[in-house]
């Protein structure tokens, strides 16, 4: 009761609530100084729920039941009112019809141009509402097409008005009953909804639900429409507060649409925003005009890479042979930029970097390599763009990537002094950052060397047989890896094959280990800087890994990477090779809690390997 009373206190204190004159509204409500009032708790409702509360004065909201209207009560309304909102599903529903431009010059009556992208007025609309208010979207759609002149169509609206005709639609929502609220948007044609309004609202029995009207018109407003819907959906709430838009001002009406869509209590909570860094270095003024518009869409912070001796016009002079451009160019050894700054301030707190750069002689103006190699990316999004006048972006962005070693390096751009505003905003807000991009993805590397069937009776050792499926033994262990982790799968393989025989193989792995012999691979992971965890797994040849394991570690850098082993083996277990990873990847995180099964066991080891999965914690949930 002490910690309910505190609370109740603190709340009162913070807005300053007198707590004097208790109202009775239950026999059960006891007095005191430290309750709250019906008053209280109706201003303390508007201020937490962040609606308008309803006539509380026959309610009893001591929710927790100690007798006294507190604090904890107030939050367990609030708690009850977000639960209740996260179940109401809400739906978006309009029928826009736009004619093709140059047909007719009323025709553009029925369309608007934002953002260079052209939309019906109602569609637009349409659009603003489902995303203030995350709603699903629906067009109402016929079968029968209207004609494309403006008077043609004018005319056959008037005669289905006249007749009372119902067109037959093309478009059917799947599950009606899912939704509790849905917005209805419509032109205004003759003082009326279109009939195809009169068709939907015929299809479907909307009761018990709420209908929130929308339209565009040339001047009347809803005239009756309103009142028509209220007929058509008896047992529905319509709202009297919808939204008319004349058609000349659709296109700058997200403001508006916004605002209305906020007052009736339908805006939907801002998500949590990833926080956005665009690092750019410009040396002409190009990048950094793309770096603002970027970060201007973004809304993200910006960082200017900048060299402790800053280049000079005479400097960036390309065509002149003595100037420090082209000497660096002409000498990798002097290119190293000292930057004034080269980590951001709480660079640990952004999900997603832009890098931007000009391109000097095919590559990344090096200026932004201290900048790339001394920021750990890992966790983050990176996005390079780069500005040039005719050089493409290349391999730049696949360079810096390697050169990082750590992040989720994404496919970048080039951008032309002549490219505009609404290109490279287009552009930004088009690209995929969501969280779930950089969410720890895992690879599963493996090694895995089946010889024939019948070659000779040593080879069962490479095989196993599961549910008549034949693989190999290592192979079948990264299987089941993979369909409980959801990782991708990728297989090591020889450039030059060690044939079908047993003693053949086995002579050619003592070879190779016994001089050291790193053979060729014949396949390469594209891109493995996307890959935060990887399982590695290989066979036991002579007491080791075979040596491909040692040209797969050989040409990786696993740096600020986990991996984790796993194998198969005739009684020699890892056979110390999580320690030769270990040495060999001295910067990863390797984990001593890999798994080795032995390859007699190997076809009734599913549940083993699962449950080690569950141990480690990379059991993707059901």
């Amino acid at each position: 009761m002490k910690v309910k009373r505190l609370l109740a206190g603190i709340v009162t204190a913070a807005l300053g609530l007198s707590m004097t004159g208790l109202i009775s509204a239950s026999a059960d409500i006891k007095s005191g100084n430290n309750n709250y009032t019906i008053e209280d708790i109706r201003n303390l409702q508007d201020f937490l729920l962040k609606k308008e509360a309803r006539n509380l004065s026959n309610e009893n909201y001591d929710l927790d039941g100690d007798g006294v209207w507190s604090a904890f009560d107030l939050a367990l309304m609030r708690k009850e009112y977000v639960q209740n909102q996260s179940s109401v599903k809400t739906l978006v529903v309009y029928y826009s019809l736009v004619l093709p431009d140059g047909t007719d010059a009323s025709a553009s009556a029925s369309r608007v141009i934002v953002d260079g992208e052209p939309y019906g007025t109602t569609e637009y609309m349409a659009k603003v509402i489902q995303e203030e208010t995350g709603s699903d979207l629906f067009e109402i759609q016929t079968v029968q097409e209207y004609p494309t002149e403006y008077r043609d169509v004018t005319n056959q609206a008037s005669q289905e008005k006249e007749s009372g005709f119902r067109p037959e639609l093309a478009t059917h929502i799947d599950n009606i009953n899912q939704y509790d609220t849905i917005f209805v948007g419509y032109p205004n044609w003759w003082g009326d909804m279109p009939m195809a309004l009169y068709s939907f609202f015929d299809e479907y029995d909307l009761s018990g639900k709420t209908i929130i009207p929308f339209n565009s018109h040339g001047g009347s407003g809803f005239s009756q429409t309103v009142q028509s819907i209220a007929q058509l959906e008896p047992n529905a709430e319509v709202s009297a507060e919808g939204l008319g838009l004349s058609r000349g001002i659709v296109s700058t009406s997200r403001d508006t649409i916004a605002e209305w869509i906020a007052n009736l209590g339908y805006h939907k909570e801002p998500e949590e925003t990833e926080k956005n860094l665009v690092a750019y270095y410009s040396a002409s003024g190009t990048t950094e005009r793309i770096a603002d518009y970027i970060a201007e869409e973004m809304n993200a912070d910006v960082f200017v890479i900048t060299p402790v001796n800053e280049y000079t016009d005479a400097d960036l002079n390309w065509t002149d042979s003595n100037s420090r451009v082209v000497q660096e160019h002409n000498n990798p050894d002097t290119r190293h930029v000292e930057l004034v700054q080269t980590i951001p301030d709480n660079f640990d707190s952004y999900d997603n970097v832009f890098i931007g750069y000009p391109i000097w002689w095919q590559e990344a103006a090096w200026v932004v390599d201290d900048f790339v190699t001394e920021n750990d990316f890992t966790g983050k999004n990176v996005i390079p763009f780069c500005t040039s006048m005719s050089s493409p972006l290349g391999e730049s962005g696949t360079k810096l990537a390697a050169m990082a070693g750590t992040g989720n390096w994404l496919e970048g751009i080039r951008f032309t002094s002549r490219s505009s505003e609404s290109d490279v905003k287009e552009w930004a807000r088009g690209l995929d950052l969501t969280k779930q991009t950089i969410a720890n993805k895992t690879l599963i590397a493996y090694l895995s060397y089946p010889l024939p069937d019948g070659t000779d009776a040593n080879t069962s050792a490479s095989r196993v047989i599961v549910d008549g499926e034949i693989y190999g033994s290592v192979e079948y262990m990264a299987k089941v890896i993979q369909e409980n982790t959801g990782a991708d799968m990728f297989e090591i393989q020889p450039a030059v094959s060690y044939g079908d025989d047993f003693n053949t193989v086995a002579d050619r792995a003592l070879n190779e280990q016994e001089n050291n012999v790193l053979p060729d691979l014949l396949n390469h992971i594209e891109n493995l800087n996307q890959y935060d965890t990887i399982f590695v797994g290989y066979p036991v040849w002579w007491y080791d890994m075979p040596q491909m394991m040692y040209s797969f570690f050989d040409e990786y850098d696993f740096g600020g990477k986990t991996i984790i082993p796993f194998n198969s083996h005739g009684g020699s277990g890892f056979s110390g090779s999580v320690q030769e990873i270990a040495e060999l990847e001295p910067n990863a995180d390797v984990r001593t809690d890999g798994l080795t099964i032995s390859r007699t066991v190997m076809a009734s080891s599913e549940n083993t390997i699962v449950n080690w999965l569950e141990k480690i914690g990379m059991k993707k949930a059901a």
